[in-house]
């Protein structure tokens, strides 16, 4: 109630911005376990710190119990999954006496974060399991704000992968052609969009191509912060606060793929992550401001009235002394939700891209990384076996000039028949 979120997690995201990404998930998993309003955003950033690392294993296990958590408000039998004392209580003293579920586009993205950990595990039916939850997501977002987010376009994107590999053509074309309404000049829609329509003509030459698809996570958000205004009345001094995102850190503005030495292709943007999530707290600013001047008005009401009554009983100087109290206690207490999923990155870029089958030396290099110490803008990968219709799926985050990476190759799993 008294402390702000940033502050609580400082540990696991230095640890986090450093690559110790083990400690900066025990930190997390601490924060889902020592605050249960938080539980939600301790389990999405733990199970980034493992995403990022590639331990998809420990980082789906951590994402299913925040999705779960986000479950559990939906089958509460309260409006928006909260109880009358909840109610009460975010009214009378703020809004961080609520659990907290995810913003709308938190979830679509977790669920598109969890369908691109199970497409690198192979486990397809899951990967498509997840992007439907994701789309859900958006409808209720879309339906309760009513406009149009730009949220889910990788979660299109991974389905129209998972489906191609599953058989399922024309589901995958279906994908393919809604992305290619949003974003037409997107290379990765292009080329899947061509690619799809090949396979549909039984091309075996383009059914036994070598790829690589690449996603790349882009720097990450900037944490929330308070916008305050502090009033005054004939007897009481209050406060309004309100949640706004601060400046995000420069990322770099790509990253480019080199095979045995020599560039061949650029990841573009796909998903504006810090985008969506400001205009996502856009269509909420207004009800924030309302409830947040509600609030404070109840507040100086309550604190007046009691004034009131003590200084009959009590006299003057009691009064004045419970108006400075209750002044004070407006003040500390209204204080703006800053709650946010931190380790979110900005963007998500991808890349795909047909190459040699073959072994193949590949690296990655960061292009106009930020000028800070600690990172050279560069990875390599090693030399990487590039099989027919068996993409390579290469994962990359960078933070700031630190570039993080790992590879799968993928068996397919799917009880699916094409």
């Amino acid at each position: 109630m008294f402390s702000d979120y940033p502050d609580n997690v400082i540990f696991g995201i230095d640890a986090f911005e450093l690559g110790a990404f083990a400690d900066a998930a025990d930190e997390f998993q601490l924060l889902a376990d020592e605050y249960p309003a938080d539980a939600f955003l301790g389990h999405a950033e733990a199970g980034m710190a493992w995403h990022t690392q590639g331990e998809l294993g420990k980082s789906t296990e951590s994402w299913l119990k925040a999705a779960a958590i986000v479950e559990s408000f939906e089958d509460r039998p309260t409006v928006s999954g909260r109880s009358v004392l909840e109610g009460a209580a975010s009214f009378l003293i703020n809004d961080k006496t609520l659990p907290y579920d995810g913003e709308d586009f938190e979830v679509a993205l977790l669920h598109a974060l969890l369908a691109w950990d199970y497409l690198r595990l192979g486990l397809l039916d899951d990967s498509l399991v997840e992007v439907r939850k994701g789309y859900a997501a958006q409808e209720k977002a879309e339906a309760r704000y009513e406009t149009t987010y730009g949220m889910n376009r990788f979660a299109r994107f991974l389905a129209a992968v998972a489906q191609e590999a599953d058989g399922r053509l024309d589901d995958a074309r279906i994908d393919l052609a809604s992305l290619a309404e949003e974003i037409p000049d997107h290379p990765a829609v292009k080329y899947s969009s061509a690619r799809i329509q090949q396979l549909i003509k039984a091309d075996e030459d383009e059914r036994q191509k070598s790829e690589i698809i690449l996603v790349f996570e882009r720097g990450r958000m900037p944490e929330k912060i308070a916008a305050e205004i502090t009033y005054d009345t004939d007897n009481t001094v209050g406060r309004i606060s309100i949640p706004q995102f601060g400046s995000p850190s420069r990322p770099a503005q790509g990253i480019k793929l080199l095979l045995d030495g020599k560039e061949i292709g650029k990841t573009e943007r796909l998903e504006k992550v810090f985008q969506v999530a400001k205009e996502n707290l856009e269509d909420r600013i207004a009800w924030l401001t309302v409830k947040s001047i509600g609030r404070a008005a109840a507040k100086t009401i309550i604190i007046e009235k009691i004034a009131e009554k003590v200084e009959e009983e009590k006299g003057d100087f009691a009064g004045f002394l419970v108006k400075i109290v209750g002044s004070i206690w407006q003040i500390v207490t209204e204080r703006a939700d800053l709650r946010s999923w931190i380790t979110l990155p900005l963007s998500i870029d991808v890349l795909r891209i047909s190459v040699p089958a073959g072994e193949h030396h590949l690296s990655l290099e960061l292009l106009n990384p930020p000028n800070q110490r600690g990172g050279s803008g560069k990875a390599d990968l090693g030399i990487v076996q590039c099989s027919p219709a068996k993409p390579v799926l290469i994962h990359a985050r960078s933070l700031g000039a630190r570039l993080f990476t790992s590879v799968h190759t993928p068996a397919v799993t799917s009880a699916v028949q094409p």
